[in-house]
């Protein structure tokens, strides 16, 4: 290993007396006839870029990985309550009209489409209409997920309830996003 160690770090001084030399002959070569410029600077471009192949990529830099940004710190951890989606909800809306596309606020939150297609209902109720979410039975962390309840407060919709979450989301106060349980 000490060996080519030793054979690059000579190559090396070896392409940097070669290239000085180039230099110092098109110097004197640039003095004397035209012809002779052109046919020493077709020599100094042919034998740098073969130096360049040879031994400098040998010698390329690595690029340091930039650390990957961390989003929010609710977009991190599991949304548990009925708040916690309220508030990733508002985050979205919040990015959405800030980065202007969907996708790209999902990706500045740091949250899948589906995810939060899933529990909108949930948080377009609780934004929509708050009186209607108190007459639904409460959620109860211990027996159900948050997606079934979810499920549950979408399907429990009443006409009323729908109109106005479609009212709001023409005026933009809602996400304009879909969904549909399987």
């Amino acid at each position: 290993m000490l060996d080519e160690d030793n054979v690059s770090s000579e190559e090396s001084v070896q392409c940097d007396e070669m290239v000085l030399a180039s230099d110092d002959s098109s110097s004197t070569s640039t003095s004397s006839s035209s012809s002779s410029s052109t046919s020493s600077s077709t020599f100094k471009s042919t034998s740098s870029s073969s130096l360049s192949s040879s031994s400098f990529s040998k010698m390329k830099k690595s690029r340091k990985k930039s650390k990957k940004e961390h989003c929010h710190p609710l977009a991190m951890a599991r949304a548990r309550t009925i708040d916690d989606v309220v508030r990733r909800y508002h985050k979205v809306a919040k990015a959405y009209k800030s980065q202007g596309s969907m996708n790209k606020a999902f990706k500045f939150v740091g949250v899948d489409r589906n995810t939060l297609a899933l529990s909108a209902p949930l948080a377009e109720i609780t934004i929509a209409a708050p009186k209607f979410l108190k007459s639904l039975p409460p959620f109860n962390l211990k027996k159900e997920k948050l997606l079934d309840y979810s499920k549950r407060c979408a399907e429990s919709m009443t006409p009323e309830v729908r109109a106005k979450i479609e009212e709001l989301k023409a005026k933009g106060k809602l996400l304009p996003i879909k969904y549909k349980y399987r």
